[in-house]
This record gives structure tokens, sequence and C-alpha cells, in this order.
């Protein structure tokens, strides 16, 4: 490599070091305290399962968890906008260079990445009260036989 292209890749590089420190540092600030309140009112909507009076605990929490996905899908699309609006200027500087659309693909990846790990948390979450929302879901059926006919058994 010559020392002309030595010193470009360099810049090319501290610039990419930059512009993500930027973009993970608005991550970090802006969107984990998200994840936690997301996951609060999944908390929430779980214990509140558990002393479910109109169906089953496990169907009332399966329905918050879905309602709870939903909303994280549509949390991705949000941020993603958000982001690009915050980072603009680093994404022009981005596109003058020729590395706009791989540093936007770069941004959708780690927006991604947050999605998952936000769905795997809430998934976990759910699974911690697995034992609480069957012997919950058991005894509303034993005190509803009538109408836990109208949901099929968990399985």
């Amino acid at each position: 490599m010559t020392p002309k292209e030595q010193s470009a890749y360099d810049k090319g590089r501290e610039f990419s070091n930059e512009l993500f420190g930027v973009f993970d540092d608005y991550m970090q600030q802006r969107f984990e305290p998200v994840k936690g309140r997301y996951l609060d009112i999944l908390r929430g909507n779980v214990r509140d399962a558990l002393q479910a009076t109109d169906s089953p605990p496990l169907t009332v929490a399966r329905v918050e968890y879905r309602v709870f996905l939903n909303n994280v899908k549509e949390l991705e699309e949000k941020m993603l906008e958000e982001l690009k609006q915050y980072m603009h200027k680093w994404l022009d500087v981005a596109h003058q260079i020729g590395v706009g659309e791989d540093t936007e693909r770069a941004f959708g990846i780690r927006v991604s990445n947050y999605i998952s790990d936000l769905s795997m948390a809430g998934l976990k979450l759910l699974t911690d009260y697995a034992v609480s929302l069957k012997d919950a879901d058991t005894e509303w059926r034993l005190a509803n036989p009538a109408r836990a006919k109208d949901f099929p058994e968990p399985e």
C-alpha cells in the first residue's frame, strides 16, 4: 500500500469509528431506556394475566406477548427513521465518500439486533412466569369449567 492509500484507509477507518461511536452512544442513551420500558409493560401485563378472570391466564399472557411483539416490530421502523434523522450529517458524508448504502445497511443490522434482543428478552420474561401462569391457568379452568370449554387446553 502506498503512503497515500494508507492515509486514505486510515482516514476512512477513523471516520467509521467516529460515526459508529456516535451511533452507539445514541442507541445506548436513547433506546436502552426504551427497552426497559417495553419490558416493564410486558411484565405488568403478564402479572395482570395471573389474575385474569374473563379468560385463562395462559391465553391472556400469550395475547399480551403477541401485542408486545407487534409493538416491538413497529418500534424497529421508528428507530431506523429516528436514527437516520439524528445521523443525517454523518450519512451525508458517508454517501459523499461512497459508503452511504453500506452505512445504512449497518444501521439496519444494529437496529435489527436490538429488536431481536428485545424480543428474546420478552420471551425470557414470559418463560420466567411459565410455572405461575400454568398454575393460575389450571386454577382458572377448575373454577370456570363451562367457560374453559371455549379455550383449548394449552400444550
